[in-house]
């Protein structure tokens, strides 16, 4: 009767194998989980524009969407929550008998959005028409995940569309750096 034991050379070299495997895996893991939230973010950030300028055709009068620290006046934190609604005299600051057509939830620690736009407000205006306020501009969102940073870019053009940039270059802003 022969033994079949493996030695303890065997069982290190199998082991470290494992490591290695588990390792490579853990990484490809986290670049996939990080990829996908961006994705996310991208459009959740996308749908909530639409929405505002749908509201916008829908009312017949301007409707504007930003991050709000008071559910009042806009920001440019948009770690803050969203609000879209009616603002009657275009100022980006909700007044008491301008409803608030809906609200979203703030970003997570780990996403980052910066807004810059030809007229430097903290907040979008879409007018009556479903155009934009003369603020054409980008979106950049970012997400960190361990030592990862994805980035992409929403461009919205002054009649309201919107694309997705995700080419690998584009630049990480300030912002997003911390």
């Amino acid at each position: 009767m022969t033994q079949q034991g493996r030695s303890l050379l065997e069982m290190l070299c199998v082991l470290f194998i494992i490591g290695v495997i588990t390792q490579n895996a853990s990484a490809s893991w986290s670049w996939l989980v990080a990829r996908e939230q961006l994705a996310s973010l991208t459009n959740h950030l996308m749908s909530e524009l639409r929405f505002a300028q749908h509201q916008a055709l829908v009312h017949q009068t301007a409707v504007t969407w930003c991050a709000s620290p008071d559910k009042q006046h806009c920001s440019n934190d948009w770690h803050n929550l969203r609000l879209v609604f009616i603002d009657k005299n275009r100022d980006q600051e909700r007044q008491p008998d301008e409803p608030i057509l809906k609200q979203f939830d703030a970003l997570t620690q780990t996403a980052c959005a910066v807004w810059r736009s030809f007229r430097p407000r903290p907040g979008l205006t879409y007018t009556s028409t479903g155009m934009t306020d003369h603020q054409n501009g980008t979106f950049t969102l970012c997400i960190k995940n361990n030592n990862m940073l994805l980035v992409n870019q929403l461009v919205l053009t002054k009649l309201g569309r919107l694309r997705v940039v995700t080419q690998p270059d584009i630049p990480t802003p300030p912002a997003c750096a911390d």
